[in-house]
């Protein structure tokens, strides 16, 4: 494998001349799958792959009714597919709460959880819960359905997975947060003038940096996770991507761990004790 290098020259040169190897089929007959952000682009192309494969795939989407029209283009191309949409919307802790309820009151469980939803904002948002949108979305949400999602795993056949679907965008963030005391406050305020490379590409870092200090807190017999990038790709927004420089350095270790604690910190007011979940997996 060439060495990975940061920056826009190195992944551009990465997407026009490395090759990706095909996918073996695999049989997914008895699988259980969750695939947020399912209804366009990157989520509707793994959820038809998923369904061709066997797998019985849940769907959580913001809006059930671009889920339901998603699920019936999956059904053309795979008749047999055994697909479920449910309404999760990462903007709202309140909807990711009742949608893991839900989980729990109908005795779901899953093999793999995919968590691929995200957003870009052009301008500056707000989400109903007082936080700057994209950090929501793409890290916040993120992290509360990983912790939230591990007693709903199936431990018994081996360990089930959790894949964070990152960007490589996220080697190209400066670094000034990890000389700042709260990395999310200086994410979390309006930028003027406000740079949405740098913004998405900040909520990305953030939700990496988050999936590296989860997976330290793991067995990782018991459970595996993962951060995947899909590169340049045709999405409503190659193959074993590494992690920057920066987010495999000993300074960025130290900031995966200071991330961890004030996410956790948010999260404990949005459910308390949800950070005792680990100990299904260590």
């Amino acid at each position: 494998m060439a060495p990975y290098y940061d920056g826009l020259v190195a992944f551009l040169f990465r997407q026009l001349f490395y090759t990706i190897p095909a996918v073996a089929p695999v049989d997914l007959h008895g699988k259980a799958v969750l695939l947020t952000g399912a209804n366009s682009g990157i989520g509707l192309s793994l959820a038809m792959i998923l369904a061709s494969q066997g797998a019985e795939v849940v769907t959580a989407v913001r809006s059930l009714a671009r889920g339901e029209a998603a699920r019936q283009e999956i059904l053309r191309g795979v008749p047999t597919a055994r697909i479920e949409v449910r309404e999760c919307d990462l903007a709202s802790f309140n909807s990711v709460k009742s949608f893991v309820g839900q989980l729990k009151d109908d005795s779901k469980s899953f093999d793999l959880v995919i968590l691929n939803a995200g957003v870009w904002c052009s301008q500056w948002m707000a989400s109903g819960d007082g936080f700057d949108l994209s950090l929501q979305v793409n890290v916040l949400s993120n992290a509360l359905l990983a912790l939230s999602l591990l007693p709903r795993l199936r431990y018994q056949s081996g360990p089930p997975r959790i894949v964070f679907v990152t960007s490589e965008g996220h080697a190209m963030v400066p670094t000034p947060f990890a000389r700042q005391g709260s990395m999310l406050d200086s994410f979390n305020q309006k930028a003027q003038p406000f740079n949405h490379y740098k913004h998405y590409y900040t909520s990305k870092l953030f939700e990496l940096l988050w999936a590296q200090a989860m997976s330290r807190r793991v067995d990782a017999g018991k459970l595996s996770i993962c951060s995947v990038s899909p590169g340049l790709c045709k999405s409503e927004l190659f193959r074993n991507p590494r992690v920057s420089s920066f987010a495999s350095s000993r300074e960025g270790v130290l900031c995966q761990e200071r991330l961890w604690k004030e996410i956790v910190g948010i999260l404990d007011s949005v459910d308390p004790g949800l950070e005792s979940h680990l100990n299904l997996v260590n």
